[in-house]
This record gives C-alpha cells, structure tokens and sequence, in this order.
C-alpha cells in the first residue's frame, strides 16, 4: 500500500510543517512507501488527488477543514481511501 500526504505548510500557523517532519521520519523507520506534496495555493489538493484517481492508495489530509475538503474532492469517485490529520 502506498500513502501519499498531501500538506498545507501554512496550516496551524505552520503546525502541518512540522507535522510532516514526523510523518517522513515514521515512514522511513518503517519502510513504507509514501509520497509528500505540499500545497501552495488554492485547489491545489484537489489537483494533487485527482492525479492519482486510477490507483488506490491510501491519500491523508495534513491540514485544516480547507485542505480535507479539497483532498476529498479530489478522491470523489476513485478507489482511493482518505485519510486524516488535522493540524
């Protein structure tokens, strides 16, 4: 299974980028396949999740209500799994 983060650094006053400090280093103590993305503006999540609409991955939120409802929308439709952690 492969997990993709998509992130909004500016998220709690910067809380998300220190979060995914945390979720790099997990990831590699176990050996899991992941992908990082970081938004930068408006919609980007959604962009980012919709790239991945024909796989089935497990795709987390590392944000705010904002950045999941991007990310959801994104996923609408797709065999991909959401997954969260709100900052």
């Amino acid at each position: 299974m492969k997990y993709i983060f998509i992130i909004n650094p500016t998220s709690g006053k910067g809380k998300a980028l220190k979060v995914s400090e945390n979720i790099k280093k997990i990831c590699e103590e176990e050996n899991l396949e992941y992908e990082m993305y970081f938004t930068k503006e408006k919609d980007d999540a959604t962009k980012i999740a919709k790239k991945f609409k024909h796989k089935s991955y497990i795709i987390f939120s590392v944000g705010g209500d904002g950045t999941l409802n991007e990310v959801l929308n994104g996923i609408v439709g797709s065999k991909n799994m959401l997954g969260i952690i709100p900052c």
